[in-house]
């Protein structure tokens, strides 16, 4: 057989969609600075109602095809 395990960090958010999509909800809420607790809620629920617009294939797309051999390279 030709497998070569590949062994992670216990922390690997390139490889987890979700982060993806956290960071992009955590960018959104730092570029429009809320001050109140009622703005914060109203700049999520408006952030997660343009991920739900997205296509998040590509989330997934970069995930599935994250480029080993780079991470491999730095250690």
């Amino acid at each position: 057989m030709n497998i070569k395990p590949f062994y992670l960090v216990p922390y690997s958010p390139q490889l987890n969609p979700v982060e993806l999509c956290f960071c992009l909800l955590k960018s959104y809420v730092e570029k429009n600075q809320p001050l109140t607790h009622e703005q914060l809620k109203c700049i999520i629920e408006q952030g997660i109602a343009e991920l739900q617009a997205k296509n998040l294939t590509k989330y997934f797309r970069h995930c599935m095809d994250y480029d080993f051999r780079k991470n491999e390279q730095l250690n």
